[in-house]
């Protein structure tokens, strides 16, 4: 009986460490292991220094495509080393039959899944992914990290073009002389423009028997979906009127006298988007006139319509801005759904558009794309796009300082 016992433990301790055997067996011979402790760097193939730029020179530079592990070995013996972020480049050798490509890490050999490489540039992590070809401002400065205290690594013109492939708030990633360099996102612009002046805006012709419609856009300019949405109206020879912040109007001008320079209109929605029912007299005049000065800067001129944030006047705002105030009646709601399918159909649901003011805004990427679809679509049903002024005029409005309009419908 005792030697019964004790084969059946013996048979348990065996099956219960082959089974630990083979589970770290398919662990290691997986793709790769991500919650591995990191090893010593030291276990790795040190390539030596005379020979670092002949593998170098005989390498194919490659893009991270999400955050993954490199490892010293390619088998079941491999140990995890370190980890590089998504968008990083890394100089590969080869790529092994065993699923991962060799690759230059830290001046040694180690091995990253061929699964989580790519050719292509890949926008590095906490950018916005693009691809586009963008200009530079006058000078620009590319950097090669993301920030102005970095090395900068070259000076353009705008007569340069640039491949970019990620954006943030403040940078652009775009590609340069093969490399990854990051460029200030108010040097660049997605129009080559030639320095000078902004042109007085052309005489069109309008057909004045047809239907009127305007699309307004407010909370820009954004050097990304408002330069998408003016690149549409300009294909048809179309324009809008953009409701612009002071703030952003700053930083980036060239936007702004691009809306103008097509002969769009621009009015303001005031400096810093606050709401002017909460401003006493003071505050609502400093807030005026800091968006009329950022016009006189931009474009030369002081603004000539107003959108109050919220669509707000109070009896003191009507008093005090000596504009025009244009609200609308027609609210796509593309700030809330950020949907091309729904903005269209908020559009769809009217009867007609005719004598309408159409409420969008320009720093969403799925508005623009919305407008692309929408232009077309409008000249389509046979209206005539026009701005607000032009609303006004045609449909026998005259716009007078402190009124607010909603629409110039007959």
């Amino acid at each position: 009986m005792f030697k019964k016992v004790m084969l059946f433990i013996f048979i348990i301790i065996v099956v219960t460490f082959g089974s630990i055997i083979i589970y770290k067996t398919y662990q290691h011979t997986s793709s790769y292991i991500e919650n591995e402790p990191i090893e010593s760097i030291t276990t790795t193939t040190i390539i030596p220094k005379e020979t670092i730029n002949d593998y170098l020179k005989n390498s194919t530079l490659l893009y991270v495509k999400e955050d993954t592990s490199v490892f010293n070995m390619d088998d079941n013996r491999s140990k995890k080393i370190a980890m590089i972020n998504k968008g990083e480049t890394v100089s590969s050798i080869k790529v092994l039959d065993s699923g991962y490509n060799e690759v230059i890490y830290s001046n040694s050999l180690a091995y990253i899944a061929s699964s989580n490489l790519s050719s292509t540039p890949i926008a590095i992590k906490g950018y916005t992914e693009i691809d586009d070809i963008v200009y530079p401002i006058d000078t620009t400065h590319i950097y090669d990290e993301p920030n102005t205290n970095s090395k900068v690594i070259a000076t353009l013109n705008n007569e340069d073009k640039l491949k970019r492939i990620g954006y943030d708030n403040k940078f652009s990633e775009i590609i340069y002389n093969g490399s990854i360099g990051y460029a200030k996102n108010t040097e660049i612009t997605n129009t080559q423009e030639i320095s000078g002046p902004v042109k007085e805006n052309q005489e069109r012709k309008i057909n004045t028997n047809k239907k009127m419609v305007a699309l307004t856009f407010d909370d820009g300019p954004n050097p990304i979906s408002t330069n998408k949405i003016l690149d549409t109206l300009e294909s048809y020879n179309v324009v809008a009127t953009f409701f612009d912040l002071g703030t952003l109007m700053e930083r980036y001008p060239n936007v702004t006298q691009r809306e103008e320079k097509i002969g769009c209109e621009v009015g303001t929605h005031t400096y810093s988007h606050v709401n002017l029912n909460t401003l006493n007299g003071d505050a609502l005049q400093i807030e005026i006139n800091k968006s009329n000065d950022v016009f006189e800067r931009v474009l030369g001129h002081q603004p000539t319509l107003t959108r109050p944030p919220y669509g707000n006047a109070n009896a003191l705002v009507k008093s005090t801005v000596q504009t025009p105030l244009i609200n609308w009646d027609v609210d796509t709601l593309d700030w809330k759904t950020r949907n091309v399918d729904s903005i269209i159909a908020n559009i769809d649901s009217y009867s007609t558009l005719d004598g309408r003011i159409i409420l969008m805004h320009s720093i969403y990427g799925t508005t623009a794309d919305a407008v692309k679809i929408l232009v077309p679509k409008l000249i389509n049903e046979g209206y005539e796009l026009v701005t607000v002024s032009e609303l006004a005029k045609y449909k026998g409005y005259t716009l007078e300082p402190g009124h607010i309009y909603y629409d110039f419908r007959n």
